[in-house]
């Protein structure tokens, strides 16, 4: 736990450097996923469900709970979203890297997601107050930020067309999130009036 403390310390403050000590690391896509997402990506989702539960969102001077079972489903679709999300946008990643010039290289593609994603799931912490979640997801956008340096630093790509590469992934990305969202918020809606983003 202490290397993920470190790494996650690092890539929020130091990220340049960081990019370039992630890229030298071995990994493999399963200890991308079993020793960091899956670890990270539960820190929203445990906080949306105790936030959810216990706390309530506050709106108008009501304050409105999920019940335990749909604070429960709510954590769970939010943590299979996430996890997925980020193997769903780092294979779009890695699909449309030819036209710009880039060859294919999966493991690269998942490294950037993966760790870019790091200042979302630690902004999910937030979710213990369902009111600050909105803010929590701002925070997350500094992970947009770290995508790009990873991105620039990982990838061998032209100068003109970096920009263009992250632009179309930025914006893949946010419909799969948008798309995702309105799946879970489909799928609470019947039972609970509370949105499902966060």
């Amino acid at each position: 736990m202490q290397i993920i403390i470190e790494r996650i310390k690092r890539i929020l403050l130091t990220p340049t450097q960081e990019w370039l000590k992630i890229n030298a690391e071995e990994w493999t896509i399963q200890d991308l996923f079993t020793k960091y997402v899956m670890i990270l990506a539960a820190i929203p989702s445990v906080a949306g469900f105790i936030g959810h539960w216990l706390v309530g969102h506050s709106t108008f001077g009501a304050t409105i709970r999920f019940g335990f079972a749909q604070a429960l489903t709510w954590a769970v679709l939010q943590y299979i979203v996430s996890v997925g999300g980020v193997f769903l946008i780092a294979t779009i990643m890695d699909l449309v890297a030819p036209k710009f010039e880039l060859p294919k290289d999966q493991l690269t593609s998942m490294k950037i997601v993966v760790f870019s994603h790091t200042a979302y799931w630690v902004g999910g912490v937030l979710n213990l107050i369902p009111n600050l979640a909105a803010l929590g997801a701002l925070l997350g956008i500094y992970s947009v930020v770290l995508m790009y340096l990873g991105m620039k630093q990982l990838r061998t790509i032209p100068a003109d067309k970096l920009t263009p590469y992250f632009v179309t992934v930025l914006v893949i990305a946010l419909i799969v999130y948008v798309v995702l969202g309105f799946v879970i918020g489909a799928i609470l809606s019947p039972s609970v009036n509370l949105p499902a983003a966060g």
